[in-house]
């Protein structure tokens, strides 16, 4: 009776391994990320479009689509799968690594709406109040922080933010925005915003005429309520 080594069992079984491993065939995610990591770039692409289209909520997947998207340089795409890996992944690492990925990218990619295109939106979204007890005022000028709780930058800017509201409070209305919030989600729309910290400063005619992406010490929020400070 013929009895195999243990060398001869042991490749055996392991050329059984790979046997089954070959009929698993890999989802469309972990195909997508091989092929990324493969420099594949091109079928990453439609193998990740596919992950994302079948798992809406993934953030995995959004996030790995987004890098694919940046090596294929399809930046507006990679923007757009970036947002939603924040979105989606409320506060996890692949969440974070999205919102460090929008920093990186170049200003105007993730710069928010300004402009006097801007002025319907914060009178359609109710964002403008009138000094409070004062009648036939005009509506005062608004400064919103988009943040997430989660987001070191966010906490390292919050101190700040309340140092401007407490001297500023009565002359401009200060909103903190949390992006985790899903009743949120149309005014981050609105206002495109994308990676946060994003702060954006309203005049009292609605317009946004500044704003600041990330932390970089108080001087950005100084600079941008200097535009919008009403004149004494």
């Amino acid at each position: 009776m013929f009895r195999p080594s243990k060398v001869q069992l042991a490749i055996a079984i392991t050329a059984f391994a790979i046997t089954a491993a070959q009929a698993v065939p890999l989802s469309p995610l972990e195909a997508g990320k091989a092929k990324l990591a493969q420099g594949q770039c091109a079928q990453a692409v439609k193998l990740l479009e596919q992950a994302v289209k079948a798992q809406p909520n993934s953030c995995e997947a959004h996030l790995c689509l987004g890098k694919a998207y940046v090596k294929t340089k399809n930046l507006i795409s990679a923007r757009t799968q970036f947002r939603a890996a924040i979105r989606t992944g409320k506060g996890s690492a692949n969440a974070q690594q999205a919102n460090k990925l929008l920093m990186a990218m170049p200003q105007n990619m993730v710069c928010p709406k300004t402009g006097a295109a801007t002025r319907l939106l914060a009178a359609n979204l109710g964002l403008l109040m009138r000094q409070r007890g004062v009648a036939g005022t005009s509506a005062m000028p608004a400064v919103l922080d988009f943040y997430a709780s989660w987001c070191e930058p966010c906490k390292q800017l919050k101190p700040i933010f309340d140092k401007a509201k407490t001297q500023y409070g009565d002359k401009i209305q200060f909103m903190s925005i949390n992006v985790d919030d899903p009743s949120n989600e149309q005014l981050m729309d609105q206002y495109e915003v994308s990676p946060i910290p994003t702060t954006i400063f309203i005049n009292k005619d609605g317009e946004v005429v500044s704003y600041s992406l990330g932390f970089s010490g108080d001087r950005p929020i100084n600079d941008g309520i200097s535009k919008i400070l009403p004149s004494s």
